[in-house]
């Protein structure tokens, strides 16, 4: 079993990891739109945004796992 400070530092860790994630999501999405009003190929934009959004959902589970855990 994990303590508490270690969980602490992981689930701390697993935060900045997220807001990046969401600032990541944001540019790529604001990019995303940008090329569709210039009537560029979104595929990579698109795919990118695939990705970014798997490993999000991955962060969160992560980050409700490790709540879990610091539950009595």
């Amino acid at each position: 079993m994990f303590n508490k400070d270690h969980l602490y530092d992981e689930l701390r860790r697993i935060e900045q990891d997220v807001v990046r994630g969401e600032q990541q999501l944001a540019e790529q999405e604001d990019l995303l739109v940008s090329l569709k009003t210039q009537n560029q190929d979104t595929a990579l934009v698109e795919a990118f945004l695939d990705e970014l959004r798997l490993r999000q959902r991955a962060l969160q589970e992560d980050r409700s796992r490790i709540l879990s855990m610091m539950q009595p």
